[in-house]
């Protein structure tokens, strides 16, 4: 009984208050050291998706036959980002299920009246959108950052959300193509007028071969307004 402590002394004990310090920091700072290595990770990581993007939409914008043709472009673009090996760096940050690049949401929106299907063909409805201003086409896609998909000690998830993403977007005119050239010209006032020029009636032995080949598909021509 002599050597019991009464409460009043076990309350000023302070021994092996140091090592719960210890603890405590140690575990604060490992926190935050893994925190901050997947914020700035997700930051370049961002970065590098907005090049994807805008890579993308470069591909999409370029004048070629027809639509089809263009989306093809586009999508053969973005997968050769996200299929393992073509990219040897990025490759390792999207196999190790930190980062996605979803292809399933890969939205390529060209605007003119050349595609098919339903739904809107500009991101005016999506993005701000003024009359008479550029429509806005381009390719967008959804970014997912699971690497912040995480629980620590004690502070618990950093979010509630199960789609820790975004979309990431690349918005870039696009080039009309011969299809729509050759539907413009034919209406345009333009038409009969370089029509006088062509002497050696290119323009129309071009447009009356059905089904032209790829080879047939391009003529020399005086600047018919495209």
């Amino acid at each position: 009984m002599a050597n019991q402590r009464s409460p009043k002394h076990l309350l000023k004990d302070r021994r092996g208050m140091l090592s719960v310090d210890f603890l405590f920091a140690m575990t604060m700072a490992a926190v935050l050291c893994m925190m901050t290595f997947a914020f700035a990770t997700t930051l370049s990581m961002i970065e590098i998706a907005q090049y994807v993007a805008f890579s993308t939409s470069r591909a999409h914008a370029a004048a070629h036959e027809d639509q089809q043709r263009q989306v093809a472009l586009a999508e053969g673009k973005f997968n050769s980002f996200t299929k393992a090996g073509v990219f040897p760096a990025l490759s390792p940050l999207l196999s190790n299920d930190w980062f996605e690049l979803d292809p399933t949401s890969l939205d390529i929106r060209g605007g003119g009246q050349g595609m098919a299907g339903g739904g809107s063909s500009t991101f005016n409805e999506e993005y701000g959108f003024e009359e008479n201003s550029i429509p806005q086409t381009g390719i967008r896609f959804r970014f997912r950052a699971k690497i912040l998909k995480m629980n620590v000690p004690l502070l618990g998830a950093l979010s509630e959300e199960d789609d820790f993403g975004t979309w990431v977007t690349g918005l870039l005119i696009r080039e009309p193509t011969s299809e729509e050239c050759r539907k413009s010209f034919e209406t345009n006032i333009r038409f009969t007028a370089l029509k006088k020029l062509d002497r050696h009636n290119r323009f129309q032995r071009a447009i009356s071969i059905p089904g032209a080949r790829a080879d047939q598909a391009y003529f020399p021509m005086e600047d018919n307004g495209c």
